[in-house]
């Protein structure tokens, strides 16, 4: 294993990790020269070796596992004895005093960097003529997932009109409202956007599901922002035209005429 391929790869807080070995390797030497160092605990946090049927599941889920016929003898799974917190730096150390069954050790100290990935938030977004101003209504409003959701999940988030229109996320091209259910096949979402245009200078509340979870099953950071009140700003000039025009001068050497 090269350590730098591996360099500050996002992870998650219960990674777990393979080592493909050449040999088997003596347990009591793992869990004495393989450790962690997370950023902030000012000591060493020992390991775990997995094996049986979690280490079975694990290894049937590694594409490159199954397509080399990979035997689970030869791979190693380990894991930190405590959740990483988010958005850490964590170093794994593989020591030079790991040994095979047969009393090989190796040569070297072999240290892998990683960053566990932010914890699970969601932020809105949407188009401003300047940063303090509302939103403007021909645009559309986003929410953006710092980990993905199911798409159960991100139908059941909405953005009400005070007590009238109940607008739901846009998807495969057409614009979700509480009489058009559609249709999507099963998965996971990152972003979610509420198509517009919507009402001027109007007031809206963007709702999530209760107990709003990620894909691996984190809670929402900001669950307190929510509902999420948002307002619209006045129509821009010219999109206040509901029809296609055409202006052209009256007089010679006219210029081609501007369409909205």
């Amino acid at each position: 294993m090269n350590p730098r391929e591996y360099e500050y790869l996002e992870i998650k807080e219960d990674q777990a990790f393979v080592f493909y070995l050449d040999t088997k390797a003596d347990e009591s030497s793992v869990f004495s020269n393989v450790w962690f160092s997370v950023e902030g605990i000012n000591q060493r946090i020992g390991v775990n070796i997995l094996k049986g049927e979690e280490k079975e599941k694990i290894l049937k889920s590694i594409y490159w596992t199954r397509k080399n016929n990979f035997q689970p003898d030869q791979a190693l799974i380990i894991q930190c004895r405590q959740v990483f917190p988010s958005g850490s730096k964590v170093s794994l150390t593989w020591g030079k005093n790991v040994k095979s069954e047969a009393g090989v050790s190796s040569t070297d100290d072999q240290v892998f960097h990683f960053k566990t990935r932010k914890a699970f938030h969601v932020t809105f977004s949407c188009g401003r003529e300047n940063p303090g101003a509302d939103c403007i209504p021909v645009l559309p409003m986003r929410l953006e997932f710092s980990s993905p959701v199911s798409t159960q999940t991100a139908d059941g988030i909405v953005m009400q009109q005070n007590d009238r229109a109940v607008y739901h996320r846009y998807k495969e091209g057409k614009e979700q409202t509480e009489e058009d259910s559609g249709s999507e096949a099963p998965g996971l979402v990152n972003e979610i956007v509420f198509k517009g245009p919507f009402p001027e200078k109007a007031s809206f509340s963007i709702r999530l599901p209760e107990n709003i979870r990620d894909d691996a099953g984190r809670p929402l950071e900001n669950q307190t922002q929510f509902p999420l009140k948002v307002k619209t700003a006045s129509f821009p000039p010219l999109a206040k035209f509901s029809s296609r025009f055409g202006i052209i001068e009256r007089n010679e050497e006219a210029v081609l005429p501007v369409t909205l």
